[in-house]
């Protein structure tokens, strides 16, 4: 009908009504999901696919949008690493290294046989299998904090394993690419061989131990001088100039930006101003940047483009969710963690999020890709992302509810 599209093209042409109808509709799906007893994060991410080309097509992603995303997940990470107890982060570092290998190795050889086998030959089954092995941990993250665990020992595990994930998925991804651009050409995307891959491994490695070094030398003391500064919100102000300058550094070394971001909300987490500071980067992140995050992650979904690939997306989705599971949950049980534990630490490490979407989008730049299969991809990361925080609401229930009965049951039987 004209009329319909009439009002698309008028909310399409204007930025100020897309930021009117995505911080209402984030606002009420939040509210709505609440009412029927999920993670807000659930109604906010499914409703990116309501109004955006999937459904209603009200809007559409566009580059300010894009960028205003970016930041938002940037604000998202920073608040998991102001709320990051250190101790319990050092604690579950064994746990973490075991989950995130057994998400990495099981995802990727699943993924790679599973795409081998649907007729996808040279370097494709790898990159699929590599885009499997990516964690977006900024939805499992929200999720815990509205359930009150993130900073429990499972909650670290799994903040712990995404970012090791995020190493070994963007080592994965820098040996794939060096390899076909070596034996295949694949453009300047993928090109480099060896040399590149070493050279990525290096600037990584030396970007951890800067920040991390360099963060607790530096930041106390920069917070401390501009708290005193005579400005509005100077210690707001200081707070973001370190988080950007963490997040532009790891992304100039190969890591995702959430993870410069999320190493920034640690450190600063461990001074006396972290309270001030969540409570600033709430008001500045919940009520406009995050919103856009949630949505735009939907806004990537053209479901109608899917056409005979249905059935391999289908599929994929499944792999994508249950290698997770198994794959981290025996990680976490070899460390020790009860089934049950394991089995939500496994759920936890579920999302892909943008982190997927960042390797399918460099595979599809590189021509390793075509348009058709970054769309089966992007609809598995969509799905993934989705149904992780109702799923993991259920099992830390169904966890927590196992755990009392057992405890009831050994305390009658003494």
């Amino acid at each position: 009908m004209e009329w319909i599209e009439a009002v698309r093209d008028f909310t399409n042409e204007n930025l100020l009504i897309q930021l009117v109808i995505i911080i209402s509709s984030v606002k009420l799906a939040g509210m709505l999901s609440d009412k029927l007893n999920q993670p807000t994060v659930f109604g906010k991410l499914l409703v990116g696919i309501i109004i955006g080309p999937s459904l209603l097509g009200l809007i559409r992603e566009t580059e300010t949008l894009k960028l205003l995303a970016e930041l938002g997940v940037i604000v998202l990470m920073f608040l998991a690493g102001l709320e990051t107890d250190v101790e319990e982060f050092k604690k579950a570092g064994y746990a973490a290294t075991l989950t995130a290998i057994g998400g990495v190795v099981l995802p990727m050889a699943a993924g790679t046989v599973y795409s081998m086998a649907t007729g996808y030959g040279g370097f494709i089954p790898l990159f699929i299998g590599t885009v499997l092995t990516a964690t977006s941990v900024s939805i499992s993250a929200q999720t815990l904090r509205e359930l009150g665990r993130l900073r429990s020992k499972m909650g670290m595990t799994i903040l712990g394993a995404a970012v090791i994930d995020d190493v070994l998925g963007i080592i994965a991804l820098t040996l794939v690419l060096g390899l076909a651009g070596t034996v295949a050409g694949a453009g300047a995307h993928a090109g480099g061989g060896a040399m590149e891959v070493t050279m990525v491994l290096v600037k990584m490695a030396v970007f951890f131990l800067l920040s991390i070094y360099l963060g607790r030398l530096l930041i106390r003391p920069t917070l401390k001088r501009i708290r005193h500064f005579p400005v509005a919100q100077g210690l707001m102000s200081g707070a973001l100039i370190i988080i950007f300058l963490f997040a532009f550094a790891a992304e100039k070394s190969g890591v995702a930006n959430i993870t410069g971001a999320y190493i920034a909300g640690i450190i600063m987490g461990t001074t006396k101003y972290r309270d001030e500071i969540i409570q600033k980067a709430e008001a500045l992140g919940y009520p406009f940047l995050i919103p856009v995050f949630f949505v735009s992650i939907g806004l990537q979904a053209k479901v109608e483009s899917i056409g005979g690939s249905l059935v391999f997306v289908v599929v994929l989705s499944l792999i994508a969710i249950l290698t997770k599971i198994i794959g981290c949950g025996v990680g976490a049980r070899v460390a020790h963690f009860g089934w049950k534990r394991s089995l939500v630490i496994g759920t936890g490490m579920v999302s892909r999020g943008e982190i997927a979407l960042i390797i399918a989008s460099i595979g599809l730049r590189g021509k390793i890709i075509d348009a058709p299969l970054y769309t089966a991809l992007v609809i598995m990361v969509l799905v993934s992302t989705i149904i992780t925080p109702p799923l993991l609401k259920a099992v830390i229930h169904w966890s927590d509810k196992k755990h009392k009965t057992t405890a009831l049951a050994d305390e009658s039987g003494k």
